[in-house]
């Protein structure tokens, strides 16, 4: 751009030409060219983009002139658009969407952060297909979802029998950090509702995962059986997974009729679930599919939960429930269990240092069980704290002979005795180390 200048010689035909009148009326002239060179600035940097629902933006992307996404259509195109590899900001707002795979889904590479839970909204629209994630990805690696909210718009969608997800990620080294998913249902198809969820994807073995700070609330389900798993790291046959589920908080109910599943898993390895907190769900840790190994369970709270621990199906070497606390709900329509290991192999089942007791009072009649276990090669119970009316139910090939069993104790420190059927020498549960 040309910037206007005036010589000395001109400004001096000027003044013996006009006068100051003229003079002045050049110097405006002057003024105003001069802010011509000194365009407004524009910030780029490569390979981030920013959104927003500011109308005056000049739509650039920039973090001074984000892109407009103020309907659905805006917001799914310019996600859709957005390459592999970036940092995408989504400024303050609520952001309706069509939702995963359907409208968009995060790309390889891919950073996606928000501007904080519930300041960053992606809801679905009314009218949602079944079987919709508010996110979804591509199989990918190194992406990474933080600090917003996914709305799964139920009961917004006009009533229709829909099944909808909160956000899942396939393939490794992926990440969900800060992410709050609310009001999913289970009306439609899937086995379940899933809330927050990596899965291996199947193409390779899927590891380095991280699901960390994350919260889970307000689900509905139709029929019996219908349900929702509200965290869970998913492998297949062939391609396990393996990460850190940590500080996430499950808010629902211990619904009988329809399982409500606080951390799920299938096809893991070298897996740590610690420090998570559950208040309300059917299940605090579960497993129904696909094997395990190396799994640690360590200082959650379940809080108003029917059974802590649900293991089926499949088998399990070397699993470990560390300084947990259960508490369990008290509802007379079902039985209360703490750990529950049933039509399953485990070899080398760990259960160290937890406390189990009612969430509040059971009414009369209430039943509740520390232990029901079969299948189990190796086990060891030791160093718990349990509520002295809890049972322990032993059932089909349990390993008699690697069974430990010592310093368990009930709430008021007297002993908490733990004996197999027909093998009362086995209980060692006496012995103070």
């Amino acid at each position: 751009m040309k910037t206007a200048r005036i010589t000395g010689a001109r400004l001096k035909s000027v003044l013996m030409a006009g006068g100051i009148a003229v003079f002045l009326a050049l110097a405006m002239i002057l003024s105003s060219c001069s802010t011509l060179t000194h365009p407004q600035k524009v910030t780029t940097v490569v390979g981030e983009f920013w959104i927003g629902t500011n109308t005056a933006s000049g739509n650039l992307g920039t973090s001074d002139n984000p892109f407009v996404c103020v309907t659905e259509t805006q917001f799914d195109r310019t996600m859709s658009n957005l390459p592999p590899n970036c940092t995408v900001h989504i400024l303050a707002g609520t952001y309706s969407t069509r939702g995963s795979p359907a409208a968009y889904s995060v790309k390889t590479g891919q950073k996606v952060i928000g501007s904080g839970m519930d300041v960053t909204v992606l809801k679905l629209v009314p009218g949602t297909p079944d079987n919709t994630s508010v996110m979804g990805s591509s199989f990918g690696t190194n992406m990474e979802v933080s600090d917003l909210t996914c709305d799964g718009n139920y009961p917004g969608q006009n009533g229709s029998a829909v099944t909808l997800h909160g956000i899942t990620l396939l393939g490794s080294r992926n990440a969900i950090r800060r992410v709050k998913v609310i009001n999913l249902a289970k009306y439609g198809g899937n086995s379940e509702a899933w809330g927050i969820v990596l899965d291996s994807g199947g193409v390779e073995d899927s590891t380095a995962n991280v699901i960390e700070d994350c919260e889970v609330s307000d689900f509905q389900g139709g029929l019996p059986g219908q349900g929702i798993s509200a965290f869970s790291l998913n492998g297949t046959p062939k391609h396990s997974i393996s990460g850190v589920v940590t500080h996430n908080r499950v808010s629902l109910q211990p619904e009988v009729y329809h399982p409500v599943v606080a951390f799920n898993n299938a096809y893991t390895s070298n897996c740590v679930y610690q420090e998570n907190y559950v208040d309300g769900a059917t299940f605090g840790f579960y497993g129904d599919t696909g094997r395990s190994l190396n799994v640690l369970v360590a200082r959650n709270t379940f809080k108003n939960v029917i059974e802590g621990v649900s293991l089926a199906n499949a088998r399990r070497l070397n699993v470990t429930f560390s300084q947990n606390k259960i508490l369990l709900a008290t509802n007379k329509v079902s039985v209360e269990i703490a750990f529950n290991v049933q039509e399953t192999w485990v070899t080398n089942l760990i259960v160290i240092g937890n406390v189990v007791a009612w969430n509040t009072a059971p009414p009369d009649g209430s039943l509740g069980c520390f232990l029901n276990l079969s299948d189990v090669s190796g086990l060891r119970v030791t160093d718990n704290q349990v509520e002295g009316t809890l049972t322990n139910h032993f059932w089909n090939d349990i390993v008699a002979t690697a069974f430990i069993s010592t310093n368990n104790l009930d709430l008021n420190g007297r002993p908490y005795l733990i004996q197999l059927p027909g093998k009362p020498e086995i209980d060692k549960s006496t012995e103070i180390r």
